[in-house]
Formats: structure tokens, C-alpha cells, sequence
């Protein structure tokens, strides 16, 4: 006989959801115990969690079938294995953007294994547990049947929530069931870090409360991770005056000191440069004998910039100098950012990545100004290992006719160590993963070493820069069991997580060593501008320049790291509020227009108009000017000498490269559009230096998406009836107003308009009747 209750429901599925509640809840404090979020004993916090499994179990019990409910607890043993597995592999839950990131991972998978263990199948036992006690019969369950199956779910929540009490009682004050919450600094010394280690544990806790609740946190976190994408919020006026203190005048730019190499090590940490193996010998010896036998600056331990301290991370710092963004990695996602960087600098410029489709890297490259990607052409992870990289760069250095900068991405330090590994002896007492990093490590210490003699040698490498560092750590303190005892045994930095990278650096300017116990990556990059003669560079990074400035106190870092991520999410470098008005040939003076002259350049900027177009020529012996073709006076192209002795129209003065030079580098803000010249050779040749504030009116496909590709701003220009060889999509365009007044053939995302003597009033007009324009060329303004 059925006992019926609350609108004829059985006490057998009342029962048969408290089952599911302590279930659920089960797995939610056994989640907090395997990624060690063991700062909450009995909290508040606990009482959410059992709120969090009701409501969830409410969702399912609903319906007399049972499906629903296996479907629940199996997609909740995913999701919860998922996020510690996450966890132990990267310090951090999974996020609605990085979800979004999955898809450069390509060919990574196989780096979780590591942190897999037989401790994860506890929760698909537990599942299977409660299903056989829901299909003990096809019938609906008997009071007792459930009852008993209750009694058993719940003698083991509470046996483990006791057991998990009793272990930490030594280390806290407070009853099983207390409210209060335990300083994260009582946690025993053998699980704790540090106290910024441990704040940021407990801040992530806190904010997703629950690995039940997890996924409507992750909702408001896709809401507001597209609502920052779409309208980033303002400086704050601390913000604003830290970076007055970063961005300085743009003096003229000098010519880099030779060459530039960086090799970004995949997951070396700064402990291995003085590992030893069985025989007593360095297990990486290259390096070591480099920085004893030469002067070096060398940072034994550059702290990550954890946001995540990721390998893209370690490409946006040394790159840009910049923080991270808050998703760590995610800096990938900005692809559409322009960053002042290093490369750009150079007339050459290349990186060297093993691992084709992975980390956005094709659109990356372009990004930080490398002008090629050299990679593999197949999607194999460990297509190239780290030997191949070391070939690539020799010989692209190797056939170098002027200075260049080259980054070299190894790989073999990637999880899980499995890669050509090298055969040294290790002490048995080393856990075996540890073994496999310490062989991986040896293996890409000696193609450093192989790099670096030729570079020793090497003719083209005279008067060279060369830089090393880690991208990023890679045994945090709970990876495992066995790996932490063993760190906290052998007394190594990532048995309390304090592990940092390396960083070796040299170069002329570097005549002594100079050696820094600790530092930051983001002083990657000040310190490589000065070491190739770049301190003249406006943005200098948000580190410290280590030459100079070795040791110090940073005490706002805090405020730096929110200063970066509006600085990325807003695209600040690139000046995403475009001029609205462009002085056509210089702009008008004294009513002339067209005269491309040095007074019309003067004029423009006395009235405010920060964005000057030049027509640009090449004179009969080679000599870049400001004119728009020769027939238009000349019969043929003058000499330069010639050029600039004759006023245009009788009254204004010339101007060739020299004043260009002089105008740019002494108006910081002034970005100039140049035309009838697209010649990428050309344009790099002469204007190479200020690719970040230079658009190019370019006339061909192939010139269009060379440029764009070497850091460019480009316009296609299309003056109608449109040229067959206009690249098909295009994100910029210039229109002749005067030809083509029907703005519907233009199927870009923002063009200019130009031609027809148009006034800042005319133009101010043209905005209102198409929201894709943004630029319009004005030739009179007075």
C-alpha cells in the first residue's frame, strides 16, 4: 500500500529526492576536498550548498521517470571532474570565456592526463550507487526501500564531512558547525602558499560559491564578460594618473642595436638551472656555463603575472609589457588590438612556432607586429620539437641583410613530458613526472646551448640582443600529492607554489653582470627596449627596466592589472576614436588646397586636426616627397634637389622626408594617411617606424593584405566603376565622394569619404547619413 502526501506524491519520492539532495551535496563538498578548497570547513557557505542541491534536485523530481535524474547526477560528474581537473591544471575554475578558448587547444589534450587520477571516479560510483538503489525495482520505491537507501547516502556524506572536520581541527578554532569563517592563513603550512595565494583561492570561492550553483555564476559571467566587450568601462582618475606616469612623450625613434632573439621556453622554471642529476652534473649545463662565462643581467625568478601566468600571457608581457587580462589567456580573444611592441622596430621581423592552429596564433603574430609566422604545415602537435625551432632561426638569422627580431616558441616542456625526452640519470626518490620535466628540460637546454654557440661565431649576430625566459610555471602545489611532498622534501619553490622563470639577457649595453634574485615578467619588456636602444619608446610597459633599476618596490600592481585589462578590452593603443576629420593634402592654407606643403601641414595642426593625408612620390634619385604626381607641373620626376628649391605655387615650402620625420616625431598625436604610394617595400622603407600611426590608401589586393599582415592601417581605396583586383572583403574603405554619392555599394564595416572640396561643415553633414563613416577628407576648415 501506498502512502500518499502533498497532492497525491508518494513518500517514496519524497524520499528519492533527499536522496538526490544528499547526493549532490555530497559532491560538492567532496569537489571542495579534491582541489583543496579546504578554507571553509562548516560555514555559511554550507548551508548554500545544501539550498544549491535542492533546487536542482527539485528540477528533475518533478516527473515519475528516472532518467531525469541519472541525466542530473551523470552531467553534474562531468562538469565537477571537469572543473578539477581545470583547476589542477591551471589554478583557476572554468570560466564562460574560456570555453570560448577551447578551440586552440588543438592537440593539447593529452597534458591533462597528469592530473587524472582514480580519486575521480568516486563520483561516478556514488552515481552508479544511486542507480541502483532507483532501479532496485521497476516499481516506485517503498517508504523503507528509500529510507534505507537515505540512511546509507547519508551515513556516508556525514561520515566524510566528519572525517574531513577531524583532519583540519589541529589547524582551526570553531565547532563542526560553525559560522564563522577560517583565516586562510591558519590552513597547515604544508598546504598553503602564500598569503596572495591563498586571498586569490578564497576570492574565487566566494565568488562562484558553489560547484552546484557554478553554472548560473558562469551565465553572469558570460553577460558581463560581452558587456565589456561592447562598452568597456572608463578610467578611473587613479587609473588615469598611473598612466600619465607610463606613456611619455614619442621622441624620434633610433635604429635598433643589431638583432634581436628571444626564446620563449615552454614551462621552465628557474629551480632547473640548479637541478643535478645522479652523477652530480647540471641538467641544464648550456645555460649554466652561459651566464658564468659571460656578462649577463640575470633575473633568477620573474614572477608570473598570474592573472594565469599562461603561455599566451607570456607572449602578450614580453611582447607588449602589458598585464594580462583577468581570463588569463583569453588576451588571444583581443585579436583585434594594436600594442606598441618590439617588433615593429625592426625592418624584419619573425616568429618561429612549432605548433600550427594553436593559441590564435597566425592573427597573434600580427598583433605584436611580427611581419611572418614560420610554422609547420601540418596540425601535429610535435610536428616540430624544440631542435626544429633552433634550426629555423639560424637559418632565417643566418641569411638576415639587416637587423631583425626573432622570437623561437619551444615546446617539449609542454605536459606531459613526453616528447624527446633526453636519457640523464635521476635520483629514484623524484617523482617520475618530475623525472620526465627534468629530461624534457635538459633536451631544450642543449638546443639553447646549440643556439648559442653559433650565435657566439656567427658574423651576422655581432652586436646582437639575446633574450631567455620561461613563459610560464608549471608545478603548482596541488598538482598532486606525491608532487608537493616531494617539493616541500627537496625544499623547491613549488612545493609552497612560490616557483618563478628565468630570465637571461645579453646584449652590448650589458657590460657587467647584473644579477636579481626576483622580478616581474612584465619587466621583460622595458628591459629589452633599453637593451636595443629603444628607450626613446612611449610606452614602456608597466614594469621596471631592469638595467636600471634592479632592485624596487612595487606597490601598485593592484591598480596596474585593472589599468591593463580596460587598456586591452578598450584597444586604447590603436585609438578606437578614429579622427573624424582628415586634412586633405596636408589641408588648405590661405584658401589653396592641394599643396601638400610644410605651411598647409602647420595650418592643420594650429586648427586641431590631429590626421594629415600626404600624397607621397619617389624623386628621380630615390628620395621620398609629398606630391601627388609628377605631371601634375612636372613633365617627368625631378631630382630631390630640384624638388625642394622650387615653392609650390610660388609661395609654400616643399617637404620630403627629413620634415615628415621632423612633424611626426614632434606631434605624438598626429597620425598620417598616405597616398597614391602603397608599395609595402616603400611605405615599411621610409615610415616602417610609425606603423601605429600611419594609415595606407593602398590601390591592389596583394598590397592591401601584405600591409595589413605587417601591422598596418589600410584603406582600400575604390573609386568606382570598382576595380576588379579590390580585395572581396575588406574592413576599410575610401570612397571618391564626387563619383559615388550612393554609399550602398560600399559593403565594408567603416570607410572614408574624399574629393569634392569638402568643408568641416560639409562634412560633419556626410556623418549623419551612414554610421559606417568615420573618416572624411576636408580640404578647408578655416
Amino acid at each position: 500500500m501506498r502512502i500518499r502526501i502533498l497532492n497525491n506524491t508518494s513518500l517514496g519520492a519524497w524520499l528519492r529526492f533527499l536522496l538526490v539532495v544528499v547526493l549532490l551535496a555530497a559532491k560538492a563538498f567532496l569537489f571542495d576536498r579534491m582541489v583543496d578548497l579546504d578554507l571553509y570547513v562548516s560555514s555559511a557557505l554550507a548551508y548554500f550548498k545544501w539550498a544549491a542541491a535542492v533546487i536542482l534536485a527539485l528540477s528533475v523530481m518533478w516527473t515519475p521517470k528516472r532518467w531525469p535524474v541519472f541525466a542530473l547526477l551523470g552531467l553534474t560528474d562531468l562538469w565537477i571532474i571537469a572543473q578539477i581537473i581545470y583547476y589542477r591544471v591551471n589554478h583557476l575554475f572554468i570560466t564562460w570565456h574560456l570555453f570560448t578558448l577551447t578551440g586552440n587547444m588543438e592537440g593539447f589534450w593529452s597534458s591533462i592526463i597528469p592530473y587524472c587520477d582514480t580519486s575521480l571516479l568516486l563520483f561516478p560510483l556514488l552515481t552508479c550507487a544511486a542507480a541502483v538503489c532507483f532501479l532496485w525495482k521497476a516499481a516506485p520505491f517503498r517508504w523503507w526501500e528509500t529510507l534505507i537507501a537515505f540512511l546509507i547516502g547519508a551515513t556516508i556524506s556525514l561520515s566524510g564531512s566528519y572525517l574531513r572536520w577531524h583532519y583540519h581541527k589541529p589547524f582551526i578554532n570553531g565547532a563542526p558547525f560553525s559560522w564563522e569563517w577560517i583565516n586562510p592563513c591558519t590552513i597547515p603550512q604544508t598546504f598553503s602558499v602564500s598569503e596572495s595565494e591563498n586571498e586569490r583561492k578564497a576570492t574565487h570561492y566566494i565568488h562562484h560559491r558553489s560547484i552546484l550553483a557554478y553554472p548560473l555564476f558562469m551565465a553572469t559571467d558570460c553577460i558581463r564578460y560581452y558587456a565589456e566587450r561592447t562598452s568597456p568601462s572608463a578610467l578611473t582618475e587613479a587609473e588615469q594618473a598611473e598612466l600619465a606616469k607610463l606613456v611619455t612623450p614619442q621622441l624620434p625613434p633610433a635604429k635598433p642595436q643589431g638583432h634581436l632573439v628571444i626564446l620563449l621556453l615552454e614551462s621552465f622554471e628557474s629551480w632547473v638551472l640548479d637541478a643535478m642529476d645522479l652523477n652530480g652534473d647540471p641538467v641544464c649545463p648550456a645555460m649554466k656555463e652561459y651566464i658564468a662565462s659571460r656578462p649577463v643581467l640575470y633575473a633568477r625568478d620573474l614572477l608570473t603575472q598570474i592573472q594565469y601566468g599562461m603561455s599566451g600571457d607570456g607572449q602578450l608581457i614580453v611582447n607588449t609589457g602589458l598585464y594580462p587580462i583577468k581570463e588569463g589567456v583569453a588576451c588571444i580573444d583581443y585579436d583585434y588590438c594594436t600594442y606598441p611592441n618590439i617588433a615593429h622596430f625592426y625592418p624584419r621581423s619573425a616568429i618561429v612556432n612549432p605548433c600550427r592552429n594553436v593559441w590564435n596564433q597566425r592573427r597573434m603574430a600580427t598583433v605584436y607586429s611580427y611581419q611572418e609566422l614560420i610554422e609547420p604545415d601540418t596540425d601535429n602537435r610535435f610536428a616540430w620539437n624544440d631542435s626544429i625551432v633552433i634550426d629555423h632561426m639560424i637559418q632565417t638569422l643566418d641569411t638576415a641583410t639587416a637587423p631583425c627580431c626573432m622570437m623561437g616558441i619551444s615546446i617539449n616542456g609542454h605536459l606531459p613530458f613526453d616528447s624527446s625526452p633526453d636519457p640523464i640519470e635521476l635520483p629514484d626518490s623524484i617523482p617520475a613526472i618530475i623525472q620526465n620535466y627534468l629530461r624534457t628540460a635538459h633536451y631544450t637546454d642543449r638546443q639553447v646551448g646549440r643556439f648559442l654557440a653559433w650565435a657566439d661565431t656567427a658574423e651576422v649576430m655581432r652586436n646582437s640582443t639575446i633574450a631567455i625566459t620561461g613563459d610560464h610555471r608549471i608545478f603548482t602545489y596541488d598538482m598532486s600529492d606525491e608532487v608537493r611532498e616531494y617539493g616541500l622534501r627537496a625544499d623547491l619553490p613549488f612545493g609552497t607554489g612560490q616557483a618563478g622563470c628565468p630570465f637571461i639577457l645579453t646584449a652590448p649595453c650589458v657590460d657587467t653582470t647584473i644579477y636579481i634574485p626576483q622580478a616581474k615578467q612584465s619587466d621583460i619588456y622595458p628591459t629589452v627596449l633599453h637593451a636595443i636602444g629603444q628607450q626613446h619608446c612611449f610606452w614602456k610597459g608597466m614594469g621596471h627596466d631592469l638595467i636600471n633599476q634592479p632592485c624596487y618596490a612595487d606597490d601598485n600592481y593592484a591598480l596596474r592589472t585593472s589599468l591593463a585589462d580596460k587598456l586591452i578590452r578598450s584597444n586604447w593603443f590603436a585609438s578606437p576614436d578614429l579622427p573624424h576629420y582628415i586634412a586633405h593634402a596636408g589641408g588648405s592654407v590661405r584658401r589653396y588646397r592641394y599643396s601638400n606643403s610644410l605651411e598647409a601641414v602647420r595650418n592643420t595642426l594650429e586648427h586641431g586636426i590631429d590626421c594629415i593625408e600626404l600624397d607621397l612620390s619617389v624623386t628621380l634619385d630615390g628620395q621620398l616627397v609629398a606630391w601627388h604626381d609628377w605631371n601634375f607641373e612636372w613633365t617627368e620626376a625631378p631630382t630631390h634637389d630640384r624638388f625642394m628649391a622650387q615653392k609650390i605655387y610660388g609661395l609654400f615650402t616643399p617637404v620630403d622626408f627629413p620634415r615628415m620625420d621632423s612633424i611626426l616625431a614632434s606631434n605624438p598625436q598626429l597620425t598620417l594617411v598616405t597616398d597614391k604610394i602603397s608599395d609595402p617595400a616603400v611605405i615599411d622603407q621610409w615610415l616602417g617606424r610609425y606603423k601605429n600611426r600611419v594609415w595606407v590608401e593602398c590601390f591592389s589586393d596583394g598590397d592591401y593584405w601584405t600591409l595589413q599582415k605587417m601591422g598596418y592601417h589600410v584603406l582600400a581605396s575604390r573609386v568606382p566603376p570598382a576595380k576588379t583586383d579590390q580585395p572581396a572583403a575588406v574592413r576599410n574603405y575610401a570612397f571618391d565622394y564626387r563619383l559615388c554619392p550612393d554609399l550602398s555599394q560600399c559593403d565594408g564595416d567603416c570607410f572614408a569619404l574624399f574629393g569634392g572640396e569638402i568643408s568641416r561643415h560639409d562634412a560633419d553633414s556626410l556623418f549623419a547619413t551612414d554610421p559606417r563613416i568615420r573618416l572624411v577628407y576636408i580640404d578647408f576648415y578655416e
